[in-house]
């Protein structure tokens, strides 16, 4: 026969492989398949352990540090998808409608500062000084045998501050109003752990809960690209890239410790963007004469005589990606106030 405790380590077991096959969102008990790495990923990864090898080595722990002879891939500049600022306008427009205000005011901070996840769920309202500047310190983490953690930010460039908007304060005004009213209704039962965007009762956000249930929703309905969450943080700079802001000043919001990250997005210009700057050129190298052609791609068509004649487009004068780009946050929210919808409740 088989004993109790038997049947009692089975069950046990057979309850830890269901846990273990939850959190792995595995259908069968098969080992996960591994993931390849980025160019950039494993760069980082064998400069991480050739520190440590190195280290170990100048201790004489070890005899040689081997990650000397390793060869590791060249670094690859970002191409990652981003928002253009109609593609941002829809999507916070849809957040502002859709949403509860928490979560419209967490997107809307998110596409005009450019912080990480982590820093935005850390935030709290001590950080917010009078003058309408977020001071970023910590860093909201998951850990084992903890609900969550603070940290400290990657590197000392992410210990910054960073400038808010008016409109963007007037939104997270009401949702500290309506934190204030949860905080009462709840009295004992609310967490007051002091951060800006957090639960009905206190707690911190989850930031797979958030993308799962409210970010990737919304880019369904309104029909946008899956663009992820953290890329609104290369959106931003993409659309500070747009305004002519100086790298040094997109390189301190974003909190990089390198310009070279801050150029990798920064450059990423797009080809609608970079035919102004190519008609002035051609009009300083050749004359003014040829500009009402060249505003344009499409401006002339070659006939099979060898001529050029002008299509329907050729004739638009000015910068074509004026009236489609907006500049910083006007651009994005389109100079409308963002404050006050019901149906941020």
């Amino acid at each position: 026969m088989v004993s109790k405790s038997a049947v009692k380590g089975l069950s046990f077991n057979a309850k830890a492989l269901r846990e273990e096959r939850r959190r792995n969102r595995l259908s069968d008990p098969k080992p996960r398949a591994v993931r390849a790495r980025g160019p950039n990923t494993v760069l980082k990864h064998h400069v991480l352990l050739g520190t440590a090898l190195e280290w170990a080595w100048k201790q004489q722990w070890i005899g040689e540090n081997v990650a000397r002879r390793a060869t590791h891939p060249t670094r690859v500049p970002y191409d990652g998808a981003i928002f253009d600022t109609e593609q941002l306008r829809l999507f916070l427009g849809a957040a502002r409608r859709e949403l509860p205000l928490r979560m419209y005011a967490l997107f809307l901070t998110a596409a005009t500062t450019g912080l990480r996840q982590s820093e935005l769920l850390a935030a709290q309202w001590e950080g917010l000084g009078p003058d309408g500047t977020l001071m970023i310190r910590k860093a909201l983490v998951r850990v084992p045998g903890q609900p969550w953690a603070l940290k400290v930010p990657k590197s000392r460039a992410g210990n910054r501050p960073v400038v808010l908007d008016n409109r963007v304060l007037e939104v997270l005004r009401e949702l500290r109003a309506e934190q204030q009213r949860e905080r009462e209704l709840l009295g004992d039962r609310y967490h007051d752990h002091g951060f800006i965007f957090a639960t009905r009762d206190g707690r911190p956000l989850r930031g797979h809960d958030v993308v799962s249930r409210f970010y990737k929703p919304r880019l369904e309905r309104a029909g946008l690209p899956p663009v992820p969450m953290k890329n609104l943080r290369h959106s931003h700079l993409s659309h500070m890239q747009r305004v002519g802001a100086p790298v040094s000043v997109a390189q301190q919001r974003a909190g990089h410790s390198n310009a070279r990250i801050t150029l990798d997005v920064y450059t990423k210009a797009q080809a609608d963007e970079q035919r102004d700057p190519a008609r002035r050129i051609a009009d300083d190298l050749l004359g003014a004469s040829g500009s009402r052609a060249a505003s344009s791609p499409l401006g002339q068509e070659r006939t099979r005589t060898g001529h050029t004649r002008d299509t329907a487009d050729g004739d638009r004068g000015g910068d074509p990606t004026q009236e489609r780009h907006g500049s910083g946050i006007d651009g994005i929210l389109g100079g409308h106030p963002i404050g006050g919808a019901e149906g941020n409740r």
